[in-house]
């Protein structure tokens, strides 16, 4: 079919997400809220996780010398991306829950000001620059940067993120082939989860074609690299300030500490609104609707390992202490008493196929009740 100009399909604002509480006006205490929690989010072995996630599953692909092709690391990692992300702001959300005075951390909007500022711990100052209050993201961006380093407009950001919310609700996102011409991916139950992941974290344009060989991609002009110049977006706000000898972008740039600002976790509940939007629209299949008919889970629990252990089942027990500052951890350390998953699982099958019986994965997600649907 023939290229369709852009213009002609400009899709206008669609905000898609889930139904939460709602959000708590900033306060005095609102503020001490975001330095309550740097002990989570400053967390070494939190940082180390999200910087290893990225770096075993890479969204440029890996390539290979036999056949020079990219891949992935892993298949479905679209969908990877979302849950991994989700759950990283499950326990966060469960953490300002804790705090009685701390409500569910806002998602963000592309037109707000992040009020409270970040200054990384001082063994970090000389490497990123701090991120000044009062700020928002900048229209263009920050006027003491190169061109080569420039991100994208604040107007570009909104126009990727409004064509995705839609390409989620009519159930396709248009795609090119090398000669130009466009046509449409439809979603489907299966794969909506793992394509939506794939288009918002912006993989490599090898990795966004619809089918191997076809040569037909995901439109790359409509749907950007949003969730990436995301963090830049955040990154160049402290570009700015001159507090970094060496590196002038903030934390946000950076997977190895991006964790430690406080709007990462704005960004990523706008993220995660995209993975609830897909949960809201197609249908999601329960154990016992996609298990084999003999196949059932009976119960899952978390419990302390210490029989002796006063917690009542259910629940483990968490506890703060100092801080390891050569790690640059700060104010306190988040720890925890060990723990073990037990999972039941009853399988009704007869003696002949015993010997046919097959090992599974178990993938468990956390949320506070509170987020929790009906």
């Amino acid at each position: 079919m023939p290229a369709v100009p852009i213009e002609k399909i400009v899709i206008p604002e669609v905000i898609v997400g889930p139904t939460l509480p709602d959000s708590n006006p900033t306060t005095a205490d609102t503020l001490r809220a975001i330095e309550t929690l740097s002990y989570w989010r400053e967390d070494y072995d939190l940082n180390d996780h999200h910087y290893h996630w990225h770096l075993v599953y890479p969204w440029s692909g890996i390539s290979t010398i036999k056949d020079k092709k990219i891949h992935r690391t892993i298949d479905r990692q679209g969908e990877l991306f979302l849950y991994m992300h989700s759950q990283m702001v499950a326990q966060y959300n469960a953490e300002r829950l804790s705090w009685s005075d701390i409500g569910l951390v806002d998602s963000w909007s592309y037109d707000q000001v992040v009020e409270p500022s970040y200054t990384p711990p001082p063994g970090l100052r000389d490497e990123y620059g701090a991120r000044p209050p009062l700020q928002g993201w900048l229209e263009q961006h920050s006027p003491y940067m190169t061109e080569k380093l420039a991100t994208v407009s604040k107007d570009t950001m909104i126009f990727w993120r409004n064509n995705i919310n839609k390409g989620i609700i009519q159930g396709y996102f248009y795609t090119k082939k090398e000669n130009g011409d466009q046509g449409k991916f439809h979603l489907t139950e299966d794969d909506a989860m793992n394509w939506v992941g794939i288009i918002v974290e912006a993989e490599a344009h090898q990795l966004q074609e619809v089918s191997p060989g076809s040569k037909e991609f995901i439109d790359s002009d409509l749907y950007g690299t949003l969730h990436n110049l995301g963090h830049d977006k955040f990154g160049e706000i402290g570009y700015q300030t001159y507090m970094s000898n060496k590196n002038r972008w903030g934390v946000m740039g950076f997977t190895s500490v991006a964790v430690r600002d406080p709007v990462f976790w704005n960004w990523h509940r706008h993220i995660d609104d995209f993975c609830q939007s897909i949960i809201n629209k197609y249908k999601q299949h329960a154990l016992k609707e996609s298990a084999p008919p003999h196949v059932k889970l009976t119960g899952v629990q978390i419990l302390p390992r210490d029989k002796n252990s006063t917690t009542p089942d259910g629940g483990i027990a968490t506890y703060l202490t100092a801080p390891r500052l050569e790690l640059q951890e700060v104010n306190a350390k988040l720890n925890h008493v060990l723990y073990k998953w037990v999972v039941k699982v009853e399988a009704t099958v007869d003696e002949n196929e015993i010997k046919n019986l097959k090992p599974f994965t178990v993938r468990i997600f956390i949320a506070p009740k509170r987020l929790m649907h009906a």
